[in-house]
C-alpha cells in the first residue's frame, strides 16, 4: 500500500524503460524475496547507500536490513509509485509494506516487538548507474519517526516518563495503548555512538521525509 493507496507501478508496463522496470522487479523479487543471485546483478560491488544522515553503506550492510524487514514483516512488499528518468539517475517514489508480526532487529533504538498490525513507509529515491548498468549508488530520504510510530513505538520528549511526576503538557500525552512501546526522544537521537558501531542501524537514522 502507497500513502494515498495510489497504484504501484508494474514490471511488465511496456510503456515504461527498461530499467524502471528492473528497478520495480528487484524490489518485488530480490528485496522482498531474496533473490541473491538477481541482486548480486543489480547491486554494483562498490555501491554504496546514502540515507539522510549521509553515513554510507555498503550494498551487504544494506541487504542486512532487508533481512531484517523479511524475518519482521509477513506479506513483506517492496513497491514504486513512481519512476523519474534524468540520464544514469533514477528517482522513485517507494513503498516499503507488510503486517509486524515478529521481532524488528534493525532499527535505531533497538530491536522492537511486533503489534501484528500491518504497516507501511514511504521512501524518495534517487538511484545512480555504473556504465556496465549495475546500481552504483543511492540516497533515500524519510520520516523515521513515523515509521517507529507505525511500528508500535511512541517517542517521548527527554524529562517526560509515562507515570509520576508529569508536567502539564506531559500530562495531556495518552499514555501507550495496549502493544505501544514507548522510547525516550533524547535517547534515540543521542545513541550516534551505538548506531555508528552497528552501521545496519544507520539505515533508519533520524531524519529526512517521508515519501517510497
Amino acid at each position: 500500500m502507497s500513502v494515498r493507496n495510489e497504484p504501484n507501478l508494474r514490471a511488465d508496463d511496456p510503456t515504461l524503460s527498461q530499467r524502471a522496470r528492473e528497478l520495480i522487479r528487484i524490489g518485488e523479487i530480490g528485496i522482498a524475496r531474496e533473490n541473491a543471485a538477481e541482486m548480486s546483478k543489480f547491486f554494483h560491488p562498490d555501491f554504496r547507500f546514502y540515507g539522510p544522515d549521509g553515513v554510507a553503506l555498503t550494498r551487504e550492510e544494506l541487504w542486512d536490513f532487508f533481512a531484517a524487514c523479511r524475518a519482521a514483516f509477513d506479506d513483506f512488499a517492496v513497491t514504486r509509485q513512481q519512476i523519474f528518468e534524468d540520464g544514469q539517475y533514477l528517482g522513485a517514489r517507494t513503498t516499503f509494506s507488510g503486517v509486524f508480526v515478529r521481532p524488528f532487529t534493525a532499527s535505531p533504538i533497538g530491536t522492537i516487538q511486533p503489534s501484528g498490525k500491518p504497516m507501511f513507509f514511504n521512501i524518495n529515491n534517487v538511484f545512480g548507474y555504473a556504465p556496465d548498468g549495475a546500481l552504483i549508488e543511492e540516497w533515500a530520504q524519510y520520516d523515521s519517526r513515523l515509521f517507529l510510530e507505525r511500528l508500535g513505538v511512541r517517542l517521548i520528549p527527554a524529562g517526560v516518563t509515562l507515570s509520576g511526576g508529569l508536567s502539564e503538557d506531559a500530562t495531556r500525552r495518552p499514555s501507550p495503548r495496549a502493544g505501544e512501546q514507548s522510547a525516550g526522544l533524547s535517547e534515540w537521537l543521542g545513541r550516534d555512538d551505538e548506531i555508528r558501531a552497528s552501521r545496519m542501524r544507520t539505515a533508519m537514522s533520524p531524519g529526512g521525509s517521508s515519501e517510497d
